[in-house]
């Protein structure tokens, strides 16, 4: 968890990156997290404007993100196939 301000009101933040899978890997964001970013340490946070309650620490996609899309993306067009066919049996 980071804390930062914006417009002398004070947020908490939990995501490193937006769609990010640490959290869902526990074992990941231990390894990972206290090595990128250190407790205590200044980090810059990106917010949105319109939300500033929506923010991360790291913009943007990155490969772990990516691949992980592709993946259940790989799962769920089958899965899409079988369910269309079993509706036209119907």
């Amino acid at each position: 968890m980071y804390e930062y301000q914006v417009r002398g009101e004070r947020l908490l933040g939990k995501k490193v990156r937006f769609g990010e899978l640490y959290w869902a890997w526990p074992m990941c964001a231990r390894w990972f997290l206290p090595r990128r970013f250190s407790a205590g340490a200044p980090a810059v946070v990106y917010y949105s404007p319109t939300d500033p309650s929506d923010a991360v620490l790291e913009p943007g996609l990155n490969v772990l993100s990516c691949s992980a899309f592709v993946f259940m993306l790989a799962l769920n067009v089958p899965t899409a196939m079988v369910i269309y066919k079993v509706v036209q049996a119907i």
